[in-house]
């Protein structure tokens, strides 16, 4: 079982990179995503898709927490 939902992980990484004046593209290029990184963040903030801990490390500096 997981520490924490998809979507309240979503809607933090949403609300923080908003703060941050971010897009999605931005974000998921910080977090070193490839081709389609806002796609990525979008399905991130979806709460359709958990990112890896690679991935989850790399936002969370994106975004500076």
């Amino acid at each position: 079982m997981s520490d924490y939902s998809n979507k309240a992980l979503g809607q933090i990484v949403r609300e923080r990179r908003e703060a941050k004046n971010l897009t999605q593209a931005e974000l998921g290029s910080g977090a070193r995503y490839g081709k389609g990184a806002d796609v990525s963040i979008s399905r991130i903030e979806a709460g359709t898709v958990r990112p890896g801990t690679e991935k989850l490390a790399g936002i969370a500096n994106t975004l500076g927490l």
